[in-house]
C-alpha cells in the first residue's frame, strides 16, 4: 500500500476512499469495491489534470493507482510488481519526510511529480509528453548558445543570436496568447508575491534604514487602461476603463503598508516623514514601442537598466540586450559607448523621489503627517513627466526649465486593511480634452507646448514630433539626439493606448541619513524580474552561467593581493557585480547559481531539498548547512527564499 501515501499527498479524500472500500472489502462486495476503485482512480486524474500536470502523466497515475487499489484494497490477484510499483515505493520514503506546511505543501506536490515522472521515463522507458514548446524553443537557444560560446572567445557576440533565435522559434510554433486583445480594457503586469530583498547603494554596505523593520517593499502588480472619470474635476478616481477615455489610469499594488515618500531635496533630508515604509522608485514607460527612442541621460544609475543587475541576473529583454549595466563600470562610459544604459526607450516615467508635492489632501485618515493603515491620501504633485533625455531636444516652455514637460495631476495612496496592500493610482490626461475636464475648464485649448496650462501626453508627444522635425533641418550635432531623431516619422496620436505600452520598475526605500557616497536609496524590487543566476540573459541559469561566474573569479582572483578563490568588489555596494549573487561583496564559490532546485547539491532535485529548505525555514540561527537554503544571499531562510525555490522547481511566475 506504499503507492497510496503517494497519491494521498497528491489528492483529497484519499481516507474516505481507504475506509469505505476496505469496509467494502471486508464484507464480500468485490463489485461495489472495484466500482470505488473506479470512482477514485478517475478523481485522481481529474485532479491531476485540474492542477495542470501532464495529461499522459495523469493517465498512468490514474491506471497505477486503479490497479493497485484492485490488487491492495479489493485482493484481487493481479500481476507482479511493474516498473510504476517500483518506482512509486522509491517516492514513498521521500513523501514521508515532506512536511504539511502550507508554504512548502505546493512544492511537495511538484517534486514528488516530478520525481515520479522522471523514474517512469527513466526506469520504464516510457516516452512521456514532449515539454511545452516554449520551452523546447528556449531549451534550444541555450544549445545554440553553448555551442557559439565553445567556439567564441566572446559569449557576449553569441548571446543575442541566442535570444533571438528564441524569440522567433517561440513566434513561428508556440502558439502563445497575448496578454491583452481588442477588447480588453486594460492589462496588468504581475509580479511575484515575496520576491523583494534589499539592495543597498552605499559605498561601505554600512547605511542606516528601515528603521522598523517593515521589510523590503514588494510590487504585486501594475495595471494600465485608458479611464473616462464620472467627474474629472470633482474626483478623477472614480470612473471606469474606456478605450476611448482621454485618460490613462496607473495602479500600483504593493503587499503592506507603503506610503508617500518624504523629501530629499532642498527643504531638508526627511524621508520618513509620512511613515516608516517610504516608496521611492520609478516606473519607465516606453509608449512607441521603440527602445532606440527616449531614455535617461542625467540620472541612468537610478533606473531599471542601472540597477537589475543587482538583482542577481540580467533580465530576458532581447531589446534591453547590451543595454544593461552588469557592474558599476556602466556609468563610467560615455553616452556613445556601451552598454548604452541611457537608451531605455522611455517616454514618460512615474518618479516616486519626495519632492513633488503640492498638496495633501487627507481622504480617509486623522490629523498627523503619517500614513497609516486604512488611510487614503490624494496627492497633487509632479509625479508623471516626461523622460529627461528629451529635455535638451524640445520647443516645451512654462516648467521649472526649458524642454521640461512635468505637469502637476492627482496622485493617490489607499492601504487596503482587509487585503493589507496599498494602491498608489495615478489619472493623468492623455488629451487635450482630458486636461480641460480635469482642470474644469469650459474650452480645450490648442496644443501650444506650454506645460503651464492645459497638459496630456498627447501634446508632450506632439512636441517630439515636431522637434525631430525641426532636427533633420537644424542638427546640433550632438549624439544624444539619437534619443528623438525616428519621433520625426511617429504620428503621436498612434501611441495613445496605453495597452500598448512597455513598463519597467525599480523601487525601493531611503536610508535615514544618506549613506556614504551620498546613496539615497535602497532597492528592493525590480520589474520585470531577471532570472536569478541568468548571467548571459537567456532566460534559464545552468551550467554557463556558473562557469562564467568561475571564470570571473580566477581572472579577478588576485586583484586583492591574495589567490584564495574569491574576487571582493571595492566601494561595495556602490560598486557591483551581476556575479556578486549573494550580495555580499565578494564574488565565490557561494555565487555559483543553485540549479533545479537541488538545495543540498546532490545532483538532482527531489523532496531532501524540500526537507532542508523546511529545517532551516525561519531559523534564527544561520549555519553552514542552511546556507544553500539561502536564495537571495540576505543570511535568513524565510519566504523570500521560497519564491526562489519555487522559481527553481516551476520557472518564474
Amino acid at each position: 500500500m506504499a503507492t497510496r501515501t503517494i497519491q494521498c499527498v497528491l489528492t483529497a479524500g484519499c481516507g474516505l476512499l481507504l475506509a469505505v472500500s476496505v469496509a467494502r472489502a471486508g464484507t464480500g462486495d468485490a463489485t461495489q469495491c472495484e466500482n470505488d476503485c473506479t470512482d477514485w482512480s478517475n478523481h485522481l486524474q481529474d485532479a491531476c489534470i485540474a492542477a495542470n500536470a501532464n495529461p499522459t502523466d495523469c493517465d498512468r497515475r490514474a491506471t497505477l493507482y486503479h490497479e493497485e487499489c484492485l490488487r491492495d484494497i479489493c485482493q484481487q490477484t493481479l500481476p507482479g510488481p511493474t516498473c510504476e510499483d517500483i518506482c512509486s515505493d522509491q517516492l514513498n520514503s521521500e513523501v514521508a519526510s515532506c512536511v504539511a506546511d502550507d508554504v512548502l505543501y505546493e512544492l511537495c506536490v511538484t517534486l514528488a511529480q516530478n520525481g515520479f515522472s522522471d523514474c517512469i521515463e527513466q526506469e520504464c522507458q516510457f516516452d512521456l509528453a514532449e515539454p511545452p514548446c516554449t520551452v523546447q524553443c528556449r531549451d534550444d537557444a541555450e544549445a545554440m548558445l553553448s555551442d557559439c560560446a565553445a567556439n567564441s572567445p566572446d559569449w557576449q557576440l553569441c548571446a543575442p543570436q541566442s535570444l533571438q533565435y528564441a524569440e522567433d522559434c517561440i513566434n513561428a510554433y508556440c502558439d502563445v496568447p497575448p496578454t491583452c486583445d481588442a477588447t480588453c480594457e486594460s492589462v496588468l503586469h504581475t509580479d511575484p508575491e515575496g520576491d523583494a530583498m534589499f539592495r543597498e547603494t552605499d559605498r561601505g554596505h554600512t547605511g542606516l534604514f528601515d528603521p522598523q523593520h517593515l521589510g523590503p517593499i514588494d510590487l504585486l502588480d501594475m495595471r494600465l487602461g485608458a479611464w473616462t472619470p464620472d467627474d474629472a474635476y470633482a474626483d478623477p478616481f472614480a470612473g471606469q476603463y474606456d478605450l476611448a477615455g482621454d485618460f490613462v489610469r496607473i495602479d500600483l499594488r504593493f503587499k503592506g503598508l507603503v506610503n508617500p515618500p518624504g523629501s530629499l531635496g532642498p527643504g531638508g533630508y526627511i524621508p520618513y516623514q509620512h511613515g516608516y515604509q517610504p516608496l521611492y522608485g520609478f516606473v519607465e514607460i516606453d509608449m512607441d514601442n521603440d527602445v532606440d527612442t527616449g531614455g535617461e541621460i542625467d540620472a541612468p544609475l537610478l533606473r531599471y537598466l542601472g540597477n537589475v543587475a543587482r538583482f542577481g541576473g540580467v533580465p530576458t529583454i532581447p531589446r534591453f540586450f547590451g543595454r544593461v549595466a552588469v557592474d558599476s563600470t556602466a556609468f563610467l562610459r560615455s553616452f556613445t559607448d556601451p552598454p548604452f544604459i541611457e537608451r531605455s526607450g522611455e517616454e514618460f516615467h512615474l518618479a516616486f523621489l519626495g519632492n513633488e508635492p503640492v498638496s495633501i489632501e487627507k481622504v480617509i485618515g486623522d490629523d498627523d503627517a503619517l500614513f497609516e493603515a486604512g488611510e487614503t491620501w490624494i496627492i497633487w504633485g509632479r509625479y508623471f513627466h516626461r523622460a529627461h533625455g528629451y529635455e535638451d531636444f524640445s520647443f516645451i516652455s512654462g516648467g521649472a526649465r526649458a524642454g521640461e514637460y512635468m505637469p502637476v495631476h492627482p496622485l493617490r495612496f489607499s492601504h487596503d486593511l482587509a487585503t493589507d496592500v496599498t494602491t498608489v493610482t495615478v489619472v493623468f490626461p492623455l488629451t487635450q480634452e482630458g486636461s480641460a475636464a480635469m482642470n474644469g475648464d469650459s474650452y480645450v485649448e490648442d496644443i501650444d507646448s506650454d506645460v503651464s496650462n492645459q497638459a496630456s501626453v498627447q501634446e508632450a508627444l506632439d512636441d517630439l514630433h515636431l522637434f525631430a522635425q525641426y532636427l533633420e533641418i537644424a542638427p546640433t550635432g550632438l549624439p544624444e539626439e539619437a534619443l528623438i531623431t525616428r519621433w520625426a516619422d511617429k504620428t503621436p496620436s498612434d501611441y495613445l493606448d496605453p495597452r500598448s505600452w512597455r513598463v519597467t520598475a525599480n523601487f525601493g526605500t531611503a536610508y535615514a541619513p544618506p549613506g556614504a557616497g551620498s546613496a539615497y536609496f535602497v532597492w528592493t524590487d525590480v520589474y520585470p524580474n531577471p532570472v536569478m543566476g541568468d548571467i548571459n540573459g537567456n532566460g534559464i541559469y545552468g551550467e554557463h552561467d556558473a562557469q562564467l561566474i568561475a571564470d570571473w573569479i580566477a581572472a579577478n582572483d588576485k586583484n586583492d593581493g591574495v589567490i584564495d578563490q574569491s574576487a571582493p568588489l571595492p566601494l561595495f555596494a556602490n560598486y557591483f557585480s551581476v556575479m556578486d549573487l549573494d550580495y555580499n561583496g565578494v564574488i565565490d564559490s557561494r555565487d555559483v547559481p543553485i540549479t533545479n532546485g537541488d538545495v543540498d547539491h546532490d545532483g538532482d532535485s527531489d523532496l531532501y531539498d524540500v526537507a532542508l529548505f523546511q529545517r532551516c525555514f525561519g531559523n534564527n540561527t544561520f549555519n553552514e548547512e542552511c546556507s544553500p537554503a539561502d536564495f537571495n544571499r540576505n543570511e535568513q531562510i524565510d519566504a523570500n527564499d521560497t519564491t526562489r525555490l519555487r522559481w527553481a522547481v516551476l520557472g518564474p511566475q
